[in-house]
């Protein structure tokens, strides 16, 4: 196991910038006025790669064992690793901490998501005193790694001959691994899940067994004024003052699990300096893309999304503040709100001129190491010049590869026109009755945008644009039969869908210039995919980064330390206490649209404010892995991963390890809050003495 060589340490200065009250604490606001935020203000010439540029997310498959030893001073060892993989779970989108053997897990509570329980989870806390009382999460599951299996030989054993080095076929690679996925798929357990990865720069290929679990029960949410997420200021923010945690338990054949595999809490929590790990199962990045590529990004897919989501929320925050009932929309609204405050962050973080100068030193030294790189490079900037050439199609009809913000009546129109003439690639796969309801009102504003999109950017097609301007979206979305789920889904299977039904006129004047475009546009990603692919494993290769390749999502290990970071002058401290939640509440600059609950103003008579709350650390987010343990060097818990900084924005490219940082809930403070805040003594003793009072 991971087993700590350090001595205690001093930080009596930090304890009582900690203890000695709130106004000592740096203002959240005060991190939004960072300048700059990404990087120092140098000449680009001095600009200098680091060595984990790429990241610090590391494969179970193999583990760094000599850098863990070399870095830490700590000893590691396969039981370990093996420990950190088993007490480490995957829900949808997040991650988790096995934290009792009664298969107890805590996670961050934005990991609860929309659409897992009832409505009323959005707007107030639950506890379930008792297992009895704890409550079923529909379209939940859990996954946790059971085995870890080098199955390199296996693969390219199917590969052709001629195949290998630097220029792999995309193709041929990507079928050999999903036929190896499908036989070891079909010799697993029936409750196991196998996930095939390309690691180490193409060199090995790694499979992941996974037990899956599909009763999870909720135990504990607390109150949502208090989560990451209840206020825009709360995302990608520090120093951060929320109490985002969750606990759910996994059971199975009706019974809680039964597991010798979990962590133990450091009551403690961890100090300055110390050596921390996070687990977790982090999103894609582009940090393997060329300057380029991400060039194109910052100039047309980023400010794109940034304007769709814009629109979205801007009409839904209408929808909820004017409509009597709006069900679990205001959740939506507040998630939405917070993905855009991360879009933004990403754009401005592509602005920077010492990221963009860093792309480009990377870019350049593996350009000087690889011929065949420079090649690579090359042909992705040319891509990117015929990918500019779309840029006002791409525009004009992103909603419709992007269809999550988008009118639900126009996406149930595309398939339903796609039915109606039988055309595969829009008419498989989902039916019209799969598009959620949409509130009308919300339906036919976006509806708008989209028509004023398209009309600002198909300029060339004059016919288009007269066409679409005779449509008025509210009397479309009224008028339409495909306005609702179920009376659309009935009309196609009866052939009830009139020609002249206002949203498939709209549809049927646009398609053909849309279709043109995305096969185009299709062609060109796949085109791209693939030749991102092979820059990746030269890149991985050069520094020997066990790392995965794009497009896969895989347990990961990441290190780094407890650590403040400098900004606006002054250096953000690496904790913060419930002191600086209260003031952040309570102050009368505070709005008063979502005040701290009752039961956070009078909390218990035991309750210490100076209580750690949150921490950062030098962990490696990867974009992602939110929920999942922060683990100190002999592998007890000590926080929950939450969020990142607002520096953390540009590590969907780059990886700077001087200003991101991953912040978690302090274990300290989720102890302190879940005893004297909610009174859950019994989750407490769950998880420090691993029994429960009452089955």
């Amino acid at each position: 196991m991971l087993i700590s060589r350090s001595g205690a340490r001093v930080f009596g200065l930090l304890v009582l910038l900690l203890v000695g009250g709130h106004s000592l604490v740096p203002s959240a606001e005060a991190q939004d006025r960072s300048v700059p935020r990404f990087g120092p203000l140098v000449s680009p010439d001095t600009v200098q790669t680091g060595p984990f540029d790429l990241g610090r997310l590391w494969s179970f498959a193999r583990p760094p064992f000599d850098y863990f030893s070399e870095r830490y001073q700590v000893s590691t060892d396969e039981r370990g690793l093996q420990h950190a993989r088993l007490g480490t779970v995957r829900f949808p989108g997040c991650s988790g901490a096995l934290v009792s053997p009664q298969g107890l897990v805590l996670t961050a509570a934005r990991c609860v998501r929309a659409g897992t329980g009832p409505d009323s989870l959005h707007t107030s806390s639950f506890y379930a005193e008792q297992q009895r009382d704890e409550l079923e999460l529909e379209g939940m599951p859990v996954e946790r790694v059971m085995e870890v299996r080098d199955v390199t030989a296996r693969v390219e054993s199917l590969l052709t001959e001629d195949a290998g080095g630097e220029g792999d076929s995309s193709g041929t690679w990507r079928q050999a691994v999903e036929q190896v996925r499908r036989q070891l798929q079909g010799e697993a357990p029936d409750d196991h899940t196998v996930d095939v990865v390309r690691e180490s720069g193409g060199m090995r290929y790694v499979a992941y067994y996974a037990r899956r679990y599909e009763d999870v029960r909720l135990v504990f949410l607390p109150d949502p004024e208090v989560r990451v997420g209840a206020k825009m200021d709360d995302v990608l923010t520090y120093p951060q003052y929320t109490w985002d945690v969750a606990a759910l338990r996994i059971y199975e054949d009706g019974m809680p699990l039964s597991t010798d595999t979990h962590f133990e809490l450091r009551s403690q929590g961890a100090r300055p300096g110390d050596a921390v790990f996070s687990v977790g199962y982090p999103d894609d990045t582009r940090r393997v893309e060329t300057h380029h590529q991400i060039g194109f990004r910052r100039d047309v897919e980023y400010p794109d999304r940034r304007e769709r989501l814009e629109a979205w929320t801007t009409h839904l925050k209408q929808y909820v503040d004017t409509a009597a009932t709006h069900s679990g929309w205001a959740h939506r609204l507040a998630t939405e709100q917070s993905t855009l405050k991360r879009v933004r962050a990403q754009l401005e973080s592509l602005g920077s001129s010492y990221v963009t100068a860093r792309l480009q030193r990377r870019d350049a030294e593996v350009r000087n190491e690889s011929s065949r790189a420079s090649e690579i490079m090359d042909e992705l900037e040319a891509l990117q010049t015929k990918k500019r050439t779309y840029a006002e199609s791409y525009r004009a009809f992103s909603f419709l590869l992007h269809p999550s913000y988008s009118s639900a009546t126009l996406r149930r129109a595309l398939r339903a026109y796609g039915a109606m003439n039988d055309i595969p690639n829009e008419s498989s796969g989902t039916r019209v009755e799969a598009v959620p309801a949409q509130p009308p009102a919300l339906d036919a504003a976006l509806l708008a945008d989209h028509l004023e999109q398209m009309q600002a950017h198909v300029e060339d097609d004059s016919a288009l644009v007269y066409t679409l301007d005779e449509f008025d979206a509210a009397a479309v979305v009224q008028n339409s039969v495909l306005s609702t789920p179920d009376e659309a889904q009935r009309a196609l299977q009866n052939r009830q869908i009139p020609d002249d039904d206002p949203a498939i006129r709209i549809i049927a004047s646009l398609y053909d210039r849309y279709a043109a475009f995305k096969d185009a546009w299709t062609t060109l990603r796949a085109q791209e995919r693939a030749l991102t692919d092979d820059l990746a494993e030269i890149r991985h290769r050069r520094v020997d980064r066990p790392v995965t390749l794009p497009q896969s999502r895989s347990l990961r290990i990441s290190d780094g330390r407890i650590q403040g970071y400098p900004y606006n002058g002054t250096v953000a401290p690496p904790f913060t206490t419930f002191y600086g939640l209260y003031s952040r509440h309570l102050s009368p600059s505070s709005s008063q649209e979502d005040p701290l609950p009752r039961r956070w103003r009078t909390p218990s008579s035991t309750f210490d404010r100076a209580t750690p709350l949150t921490t950062v650390s030098t962990t490696d987010l990867g974009s992602g892995a939110y929920g999942g343990p922060l683990l100190n060097a002999s592998l007890q818990l000590v926080g929950i991963v939450v969020d990142g900084n607002v520096q953390s924005a540009a590590g969907d490219v780059l990886f700077l390890p001087r200003r991101m940082r991953a912040v978690s809930v302090d274990v300290r403070g989720v102890l302190e809050g879940l005893s004297s805040i909610y009174g859950a003594e019994s989750l407490v003793q769950e998880m420090t003495r691993g029994s429960v009072s009452e089955q």
